[in-house]
């Protein structure tokens, strides 16, 4: 009897959605009510091909159980697609084969854990809250760290405009971000061409865009001389590292 789904449904906030891979009925029937009672959303494929289609149609489930020995395409070519097609699923394995060899090429492919058949209910259920706080905590350590980056930079962005000459430099490149010009960065190396380039491009109109590359901002210093006297390309603006600027050329698209 097939259990096919063709519409996956999402998992509600409080209860975590799991993905049953099995080729045998009563096993996706006894998993569909073990973990529907201990408070999962369950989804259940027959075969990898439908839990591929599942998860292609959308389906998000937290964790997928996975039988290994399937007909057609086994647990392990299912495993492989899975990775490459959701990749961030943590998958368990299960299976009535222990063999060490089957475990450690499951686990190389990116099995979260492996589990024997038959197996405990309380055994599973541990394993799946392994997995699921294990991807809690990945995911935290990925938040603090973004809200860490973040910080370092608003704490680097007040200390670099902090100085006088600074402040200056900040004022000019407010006068000349929106304007409709073509801006040259021009100083020696490393003294700060790209984060000068970054807040133009972030206070300018078209901050949506891309922010210029770092080889668009390095240009060398007989380039922007032979430039100012107008020998290889005149233009609109030019902003100094030091503050200073000059206006006066005309150039579309420098």
């Amino acid at each position: 009897m097939s259990t096919r789904t063709h519409k996956p449904r999402n998992s509600s906030p409080s209860r975590p959605q799991v993905l049953a891979v099995d080729d045998a009925e009563g096993i996706r029937t006894y998993l569909k009510n073990l973990l529907g009672l201990r408070g999962y959303d369950v989804l259940l494929a027959e075969d990898g091909a439908e839990a591929l289609q599942l998860l292609g149609q959308g389906a998000a489930p937290q964790v997928i159980l996975l039988d290994v020995m399937m007909p057609g395409m086994d647990g392990l070519e299912t495993l492989e697609k899975i990775k490459e097609q959701r990749p961030q699923i943590p998958v368990i394995m299960l299976s009535v084969v222990g063999k060490a060899q089957t475990i450690v090429e499951a686990m190389n492919l990116g099995a979260a854990d492996y589990l024997n058949k038959p197996f405990e209910e309380e055994e599973l259920e541990l394993a799946i809250q392994n997995v699921l706080e294990h991807e809690s905590l990945k995911d935290e350590n990925q938040e603090l760290r973004e809200r860490l980056r973040v910080h370092e930079e608003q704490d680097l962005e007040s200390y670099l405009w902090a100085s006088e000459k600074m402040i200056r430099l900040k004022e000019l490149i407010e006068q000349v971000a929106d304007a409709d010009v073509t801006v040259l960065i021009h100083g020696e190396s490393g003294s700060g061409k790209e984060v000068v380039a970054r807040t133009v491009h972030e206070l300018s109109t078209r901050s949506t865009g891309s922010s210029p590359s770092t080889l668009e901002l390095t240009l060398h210093e007989q380039r922007c001389t032979d430039t100012m006297s107008g020998e290889i390309f005149p233009f609109t603006a030019v902003v100094g590292v030091d503050g200073r600027s000059f206006e006066g050329c005309a150039h579309e698209g420098f």
